[in-house]
């Protein structure tokens, strides 16, 4: 008889979760850029436990498949750092700024992209700008500003290259 996982209970946080938010490796080998406490060095904060992963998703898949005849849940796990970096990005600033600067390039495009997405969010929501319209003119500035450094630094050859 095969069991099919839909959701996992954590109990120790009591609250139930698709899979593929439940699913993650146990914080003592989890590495997530910027969650480390900090007071800890910067040579001790984001240790490379690779190795340690590696070995405890061959047992998860072995006692998996002993049990179930699957490894989704191992698999699952196998990348669960991506998942788990990008959910801890939007509650936590040390975590949100390293990921930032590994996957948001200040690129022409990536500024036009979101100039139009805050534009289309307004569009949408116009009460929001009445509410909190000084977040808004900020938000607004700090792209506007950005756009024209990006035009600026990709005539000079500077560090904002247009893709």
């Amino acid at each position: 008889m095969l069991i099919r996982n839909v959701s996992v209970i954590d109990w120790d946080f009591t609250f139930a979760a698709p899979l593929q938010k439940a699913v993650t490796f146990p914080k003592l080998i989890e590495n997530v850029p910027g969650a480390a406490p900090p007071d800890i060095p910067e040579q001790l904060a984001y240790l490379d436990f690779s190795a340690d992963k590696s070995y405890f998703l061959r047992i998860l898949a072995a006692k998996e498949t002993e049990k179930r005849e699957s490894t989704s849940i191992a698999k699952l796990m196998g990348d669960s750092s991506e998942r788990n970096f990008f959910e801890m990005s939007l509650h936590r600033a040390p975590v949100h700024k390293k990921f930032i600067e590994k996957f948001c390039t200040r690129s022409l495009q990536n500024v036009r992209a979101a100039m139009g997405q805050l534009e289309n969010f307004l569009a949408t929501y116009p009460n929001f700008k009445t509410e909190v319209g000084d977040a808004v003119d900020e938000t607004t500035r700090m792209l506007t500003i950005s756009e024209s450094e990006s035009l600026e630094r990709h005539s000079t050859g500077g560090f904002l290259a247009q893709s």
